[in-house]
C-alpha cells in the first residue's frame, strides 16, 4: 500500500509539472504585446516645398496612390465574386477624397466607373470592396482602375496635374 501510494504523490507531481508547462506556454501567446504601426511608404519621403498628409497645404503634385494587393490578383474560377483591394493613399492636403472602381477587359469597360464608399484615411491608407458583376467571363483577362480624386471643402474634385491618381492592376484566373 505504501508503494502504491509513493506512485500517486509521483504522478500527482507530474500531472501538475505538466499542467504547469502548459499553462505556461498558453500564456505565452496571449497577443497583448503592442504592434508597430504600418507606415505609409508615401509620407516616408523627404517633405520638399509642401508637406505631406491632411493637414498640409493643398498641393495637386502630392495626390497620389499605392496599391498594396500583388500584380496580378489571382481568382479562383466561378467561387470568388468580390476583391478587396487597399493600399496607401496621399489627399495632398485636401480634406476629403474620393475613390472611383471600374472593371475592365481590355479596353471595353465591363463594369463601368463608379464611386465606391471608400476614401483615403486619417493614416493614409484606403480599402475597397469591389463585387464583380454577374457577367464577368473568368476565361478573360481583366483589370480593375482606380481613380483616387481629392475633394475640397465645397465638393470640387481634383485629379493630379499628369494622371497618376489612376491605378490599374490585373484580374487573371488561377488554373
Amino acid at each position: 500500500m505504501k508503494k502504491s501510494g509513493r506512485y500517486l504523490n509521483l504522478s500527482l507531481g507530474r500531472a501538475f509539472a505538466l499542467g504547469l508547462l502548459t499553462l505556461g506556454g498558453i500564456l505565452s501567446f496571449q497577443n497583448c504585446g503592442t504592434y508597430q504601426a504600418v507606415t505609409n511608404p508615401l509620407y516616408d519621403r523627404e517633405v520638399l516645398a509642401s508637406c505631406l498628409g491632411p493637414t498640409c497645404v493643398q498641393d495637386l503634385n502630392y495626390l497620389t496612390m499605392q496599391i498594396g494587393n500583388v500584380d496580378p490578383i489571382l481568382l479562383t474560377r466561378t467561387t470568388e465574386k468580390s476583391l478587396d483591394i487597399g493600399g496607401f493613399c496621399d489627399t495632398a492636403g485636401f480634406p476629403d477624397s474620393k475613390i472611383y472602381v471600374e472593371v475592365k477587359n481590355g479596353t471595353t469597360s465591363v463594369l463601368a466607373p463608379y464611386q465606391s464608399s471608400a476614401k483615403c484615411d486619417s493614416s493614409g491608407r484606403f480599402r475597397v470592396l469591389i463585387d464583380l458583376p454577374t457577367n464577368y467571363n473568368y476565361d478573360l483577362a481583366h483589370s480593375i482602375v482606380l481613380t483616387f480624386r481629392a475633394v475640397d471643402s465645397k465638393g470640387n474634385e481634383y485629379d493630379h496635374p499628369t494622371g497618376v491618381n489612376r491605378r490599374e492592376i490585373a484580374l487573371l484566373t488561377a488554373p
